[in-house]
C-alpha cells in the first residue's frame, strides 16, 4: 500500500486515448493507474477520448483532445501529465496542452517503439515521427516502459531520455472468490486483440499440424480489427481445424477469469510484445503459458512455468504437442509455481509506489529511489 508522503502533493494526469474496454493493453494499463491512484488516496484525473462510462475523476477531452483547452488547472497545484501511447493526433494535442502550461511530462509508449511495430505502416509512422512525434519524446521529463526489452527498444531510437522499468499489474478486482484447477477441461486458450501481431495464423496453421486426435481445443478470445475475424474464420477454414478451434468473442471481469480458469494451457504467439499482461493474468490463476521470443517473458522457461519458442508454425506445434501431451498433476504443479511467481511480480499494491516514486523524481525529488532507472540524459 502507498504511504503518501503530506510533504510533497501533486496531481496525476493520466492521458489515454481510447479508455473503452476493447482498447486493448494500453487502456488496461492506463486505467488500473487511475483506480489505483484513487485507490491510494493520490489527487488523478483520468483524461480520455474514446470512452464507455465516464469513470470517478474523469475528462471527456474528445476524439482528438480538442476539448482539453478547456480543462481548469489550479494555480497552487504540482500537475503531471503521464501519456499512454504514441502516433495519435490525441497524444499531440496533449503534449501541446502540457507545454503551453509548462507541465512535466512522462510517456509509456506500451510497446510503440518496438521494431514490429515500427514497421507496422512505416511510411505513415515515419511523417509522423518527423513531424511530431520524435520532438513529442525528446521534451519527455520520463519514458516508463514495461519491461527490459522495450526498454532496449526505447534505446535503440538514438534519444537521450531517461528511461525507468515497472511492470505492469494484474487487475483481481472481477477474479472469482475460489478457482479450481482444470487442466482435465483440454483446452488450449488464447486472449488478447485480434490483429496480424498476435501471430494468429502461426497458431492455427500449427494446430492443424498437430497428432490426430490429441483431444485438445482451442478457444481464441478478443476483440477483433476491423475485418481481421473473417480473415482468421477463412483460415480455420483453409487447415481444416474448425471442429477443434473456436473463434470465442472478447471477455471481460469475471467472464474473463473464468475463462482462464477452464484452460489448461494458455497461449499468445505473438510477434511483438513490451509486456503482454494476459501472460500475467493467465499464470496468476495457475495457467501454464506458451508464448515466443519475441515477448519479454523468458521468465516461463527460467521458472518452469511455461515456455517460449520462435515465431514459426512447426515450432509453436512441437511444443503444443508437448504441453498437452503432460498430466494433470504436472500441469497442475507447474501452474502453482505459476500462480505464486504471478501473485510475487505483479501485485499493484507494489507496482503503484514504483509509479509515486518515479512521479516525485521527475518532480525534482531526487530522494525517491527508482528501481531500474537508466538515464540517458543526465
Amino acid at each position: 500500500m502507498y504511504q503518501p508522503d503530506a510533504n510533497s502533493k501533486f496531481t496525476i494526469l493520466t492521458c489515454v486515448e481510447n479508455s473503452k474496454k476493447t482498447g486493448g493493453g494500453v487502456s488496461d494499463v492506463a486505467l488500473q493507474l487511475h483506480k489505483n491512484f484513487l485507490a491510494n488516496n493520490i489527487s488523478a484525473i483520468l483524461i480520455s477520448g474514446s470512452h464507455t462510462n465516464l469513470l470517478p475523476y474523469q475528462y471527456d477531452a474528445g476524439l482528438k483532445a480538442e476539448k482539453l483547452k478547456d480543462f481548469k488547472l489550479k494555480k497552487e497545484e504540482n500537475y503531471i501529465i503521464h501519456i499512454h501511447g504514441l502516433w495519435t493526433p490525441f497524444v499531440f494535442l496533449v503534449y501541446l496542452f502540457a507545454k503551453k502550461n509548462k507541465i512535466k511530462l512522462i510517456i509509456s509508449p506500451h510497446g510503440m517503439l518496438e521494431p514490429w511495430a515500427m514497421n507496422h505502416k512505416f511510411w505513415k509512422k515515419k511523417l509522423a515521427w518527423v513531424l511530431y512525434q520524435k520532438k513529442i519524446l525528446k521534451d519527455a521529463d520520463l519514458i516508463i516502459v514495461n519491461s527490459q526489452k522495450e526498454e532496449k527498444a526505447v534505446s535503440c531510437i538514438g534519444l537521450r531520455i531517461p528511461v525507468v522499468v515497472i511492470n505492469n499489474g494484474v487487475d483481481v478486482t472481477h477474479i472469482p472468490k475460489s478457482f479450481l484447477p482444470a487442466p482435465s477441461n483440454k483446452t488450449v486458450m488464447f486472449l488478447s486483440r485480434l490483429s496480424p501481431v498476435k501471430g494468429l495464423p502461426d497458431l492455427i496453421e500449427a494446430w492443424s499440424l498437430l497428432p490426430i486426435n490429441h483431444g485438445y481445443t482451442l478457444k481464441i478470445y478478443g476483440h477483433a480489427d476491423a475485418g481481421y475475424e473473417n480473415e482468421l474464420k477463412d483460415l480455420i477454414k483453409t487447415f481444416n481445424v474448425k471442429n477443434s478451434v473456436s473463434i470465442e468473442g472478447p471477455v471481460f471481469e469475471e467472464e474473463k477469469w473464468i475463462a482462464y480458469d477452464h484452460a489448461s494451457i494458455f497461449i499468445l504467439p505473438s510477434y511483438s510484445e513490451n509486456f503482454g499482461i494476459v501472460v500475467a493474468e493467465a499464470l496468476w490463476v495457475g495457467t501454464p503459458v506458451i508464448t515466443t521470443f519475441a515477448t519479454p517473458w523468458d521468465c516461463l522457461t527460467n521458472e518452469g512455468i511455461g515456455w517460449q519458442v520462435e515465431n514459426d508454425s512447426l515450432q509453436i506445434r512441437d511444443v503444443l504437442t508437448k504441453a498437452m501431451s503432460l498430466g494433470d498433476s504436472e500441469l497442475i504443479e507447474m501452474g502453482k509455481k505459476a500462480s505464486k511467481y504471478s501473485k510475487d511480480q505483479f501485485n499493484w499494491s507494489e507496482i503503484i509506489n514504483h509509479y509515486v516514486n518515479s512521479y516525485h523524481w521527475v518532480l525534482g525529488n531526487r530522494s525517491k529511489k527508482i528501481n531500474n532507472l537508466n538515464s540517458y540524459k543526465y
